[in-house]
């Protein structure tokens, strides 16, 4: 199985549409960008979201990722 095919149908389009997977170099370029793992992490969430009937935290529960997102010097959140 492809790791493509890990995806939901939008984001096998979507990959699709953007050029499709990486090349082996391409790989090894993003791998050493700075923002690879928030990057492989926000596509995670991403696919989780898509999941109907998930059960979903509610707003008080993202209040301190919020919070520390608006301010001046932003810390690293909590992971929820």
């Amino acid at each position: 199985m492809s790791r493509s095919s890990a995806f939901s149908p939008a984001s096998r389009l979507s990959l699709g549409l953007q050029g499709g997977p990486f090349d082996p170099e391409e790989v090894a370029a993003f791998e050493a960008s700075e923002f690879a793992a928030a990057a492989v992490r926000l596509r995670r969430y991403d696919d989780t979201a898509k999941i109907p009937g998930a059960p979903t935290p509610g707003l008080e529960h993202y209040r301190p990722i919020l919070e520390a997102a608006m301010s001046p010097v932003s810390p690293q959140p909590r992971r929820p």
